[in-house]
């Protein structure tokens, strides 16, 4: 097992069926090797889940960014599935979560056993996280036409009201639908945010 991605897994707020997959695929990964390669039905095994809920929650995971795999095939056998997990992107989704359930900055500590764990500190942020881009976004919002500004404004609410137990924030997911409208509309720019939300193809 890898403690320091089962951290992160366990820290993003995902729907269940991929966080208990997402977890599933970290508990399999070897920090020695850095290998992860359990079939589908281990990971069935694993968490519960029919293997075709496996094969498409894991392609989910993979659109928002959190894993990739490549398939390796070798003579005279069935090849099977190697797992990266994007450390990173799962840090990026666990920082964000944390800091916008708690309005604190993070800082960095080492725990006794000398991983990484994020903590809140006291101080309160003097400016809104997500401000780094913030004049990309006012640059997407002017760049979108009437009828793209509307899509977006609908699907901003889709997202709120499916995912209301979440607790995100209108002017924020409105802001990442913009900044996707305005470029190439695929899942991997999409991903790409690390909204922690499914694309707007499947809302």
């Amino acid at each position: 097992m890898s403690m320091s991605l089962y951290r992160l897994a366990r820290a993003i707020t995902l729907p269940p069926t991929e966080k208990a997959i997402l977890i599933a695929l970290c508990d399999r990964m070897n920090d020695q090797t850095k290998l992860c390669c359990p079939s589908y039905e281990q990971i069935a095994t694993d968490t519960g889940f029919e293997r075709s809920t496996v094969n498409r929650t894991l392609k989910k995971l993979k659109n928002r960014g959190f894993i990739d795999w490549q398939t390796v095939r070798r003579q005279g056998h069935f090849g099977f599935n190697a797992y990266t997990i994007h450390q990173v992107a799962l840090s990026h989704a666990a920082n964000s979560h944390v800091a916008k359930s708690k309005s604190t900055e993070l800082h960095r500590v080492q725990s006794p056993s000398c991983t990484e764990q994020l903590k809140p500190l006291n101080k309160p942020l003097e400016k809104p996280l997500y401000d780094n881009n913030a004049d990309k976004r006012v640059k997407a919002q002017k760049s979108l036409t009437e009828s793209q500004i509307n899509y977006a404004s609908n699907l901003t609410k889709r997202y709120m009201k499916k995912y209301a137990h979440e607790h995100y924030e209108y002017e924020q997911v409105k802001n990442w639908v913009h900044t996707y409208l305005e470029g190439n509309q695929s899942p991997a720019s999409w991903a790409a945010l690390g909204t922690g939300l499914p694309p707007p193809s499947e809302i």
